[in-house]
């Protein structure tokens, strides 16, 4: 074990020295999820990322995760619905962590930050044969609402993909010890 297995998960908004960490990560083994490799970037090409995980505000919010100090996932809400309190989710893992049950911690800490914010649902999209990402899913609450067919993969020509939803205004997420503060303050 180390502080990444049991340290407590932080979340903050991002920033955009945010970026820099992403592209300090580990790349992806699987071709599957190379689409998801952020480095070595440019400093032309930092600032296009960080522009197109932001913009337009009101839209798209990006978050940082955070163990021991390190960011060791990158999430973003989209398609923000202010109406009814909901946004759809993406998430990155350091491809160097995956594997440790992190993505669970990370996901249960985002939907408790969230919730306490007054958020009352996060959806998101996952390829059907993600087995681990689902696994992580399920761990952190979502549940599974139905699902499509469509390229799962950059270069795919048709899959399954699933789409799911968790309630935050259920508990565990009512509850506010489910997020860490962040270790270290952010730049």
């Amino acid at each position: 074990m180390n502080a990444f297995d049991e340290g407590p998960v932080g979340i903050r908004p991002m920033v955009r020295a945010d970026v820099d960490a992403l592209a300090g990560w580990e790349r992806h083994s699987d071709p599957r999820y190379r689409m998801y490799d952020v480095g070595p970037l440019g400093a032309g090409e930092g600032d296009s990322l960080w522009r197109a995980l932001s913009e337009p505000a009101g839209v798209r919010e990006p978050f940082v995760a955070e163990i021991g100090g390190r960011v060791v996932a990158q999430l973003v809400l989209r398609d923000i619905r202010k109406d009814d309190r909901s946004a759809e989710l993406g998430i990155m893992v350091d491809p160097a962590l995956i594997g440790r049950g992190l993505g669970r911690r990370i996901l249960r800490a985002f939907a408790g930050y969230r919730a306490e914010n007054g958020y009352r649902r996060l959806t998101l999209e996952v390829a059907a044969d993600n087995e681990r990402a689902i696994r992580a899913y399920q761990a952190a609450g979502f549940v599974t609402r139905g699902e499509r067919r469509g390229p799962a993969y950059p270069g795919a020509t048709t899959g399954r993909i699933l789409r799911m939803e968790t309630d935050l205004a259920a508990p565990p997420f009512t509850d506010s010890h489910s997020c860490q503060p962040p270790s270290t303050s952010s730049p």
